[in-house]
Parts: structure tokens; C-alpha cells; sequence
């Protein structure tokens, strides 16, 4: 409910596209990289990891079942987020390239979550998760456009995972898709995929 609120509280006085983009970014990152992080803390410090892996099911397909299942919690409850969103700021949605960036910016989360919870302890996962997804939500321009900022803060904002998701979203409900941010979340998929496989091969 979290979501609705936040943007229905913003209703009265900002009528933005970068508000609802603000909104489902921190949907999206936040509940994927702190769901996951956390999930896979507690299924190592339980057993559950090591059973999975006696039964010989291959990691790839643990991985992949993992991901879908994420993608099938949170993509249809961000759609309705934007259907909601429609009724109250003025958007033009492209929805082929919202969906995905909905799943490459969850997919992305996940894997960042759950390299931190095959090397932390479940104490740190729950603790490290909160801070770090609550400070690339509030510290990346998820709710402002990322040229308000300083050109120094700007380039700075890039390396946080947040802002190339927020940004591309504004883009798809306006109407548009944006190369630049497409590619950033291709490299941010990219490197939390290598730090996963590192993350793996520590605890294989």
C-alpha cells in the first residue's frame, strides 16, 4: 500500500511524470533488492540453499525459477501502479519498453540482493539491504529529473542502480524510450550478474 500512498499524496500538488517513476522505482528496486537479499540470507542459514543444490537441480535453473517468480510478484502490481498513476498525472505510456524496464530493472535488483545474501549472514543481509536500497532510492534522482542536478552530482548519480531505472521510466510514460538509459541498465545487469557468479562460486 506503500506505493498508492506515496503517490496519492503527491497528487495535489505534483503532477508528474517523474513522481510515478519515482514511485514504481522504489517498488520495483527496493522490494526486489531487499525481498532477495534477505530471502536468500535466510535460505542459507536454514539449509534450504545446500538441499536445493544436494537434489542436483543445475544453479542456472534455480537462478532463472528465482527471477521469474520475482518478475510475476512485481510486474503486475507495478502495471497497476501505472494504471492508478494514469488517473492522476498526465503520461502517454510506452507500454512494451515499461515492461522492460520493469523486468531488467528487477531483474538487476535481484541479482544484486541475492549476491548479498550468498556472502553476508542473515543479520547483515537484513540490516546492509535496508540501508544501501533506502539510500539508492533517496540519493539517486528518482524523484527529480537528473538534470536538475549539478553536473558533478549527475555523473555521480549514474553509478547508483536507481537512476538509470527512474529515468528510463519517465521516458516510457512519456512516450519515449531512451538509449542512454537502456544501455546504463544493460552494464548495471551485466556487472550485478558477474558479482552473483562471484557471489555463487564462494559458497559452491
Amino acid at each position: 500500500m506503500f506505493p498508492v500512498a506515496f503517490i496519492v499524496s503527491f497528487e495535489t500538488s505534483i503532477r508528474s511524470a517523474q513522481v510515478l517513476a519515482g514511485t514504481l522505482t522504489m517498488y520495483i528496486f527496493l522490494n526486489t533488492f531487499i525481498g532477495s537479499a534477505q530471502n536468500t540470507a535466510f535460505l542459507r542459514y536454514s539449509g534450504g540453499m545446500s538441499l536445493i543444490y544436494v537434489t542436483k537441480t543445475p544453479r542456472w535453473m534455480v537462478t532463472l525459477s528465482y527471477v521469474t517468480f520475482q518478475l510475476a510478484a512485481t510486474v503486475p502490481m507495478a502495471v497497476v501502479l501505472v494504471l492508478l498513476g494514469e488517473s492522476l498525472v498526465p503520461i502517454h505510456i510506452s507500454w512494451p519498453p515499461l515492461i522492460c524496464t520493469f523486468a531488467l530493472g528487477s531483474a538487476y535488483s535481484f541479482l544484486l540482493g541475492t549476491a548479498m545474501g550468498l556472502t553476508t549472514s542473515v543479520r547483515t543481509a537484513n540490516q546492509l539491504s535496508q540501508v544501501l536500497g533506502w539510500t539508492f532510492a533517496f540519493f539517486a534522482p528518482t524523484f527529480v529529473s537528473i538534470y536538475s542536478l549539478p553536473v558533478p552530482l549527475r555523473l555521480l548519480s549514474l553509478v547508483e542502480p536507481t537512476t538509470a531505472i527512474a529515468q528510463e521510466l519517465v521516458s516510457n510514460l512519456e512516450g519515449r524510450t531512451s538509449l542512454i538509459y537502456i544501455l546504463l541498465m544493460l552494464v548495471y545487469f551485466l556487472v550485478s550478474f558477474i558479482m552473483y557468479r562471484i557471489a555463487e562460486g564462494k559458497v559452491s
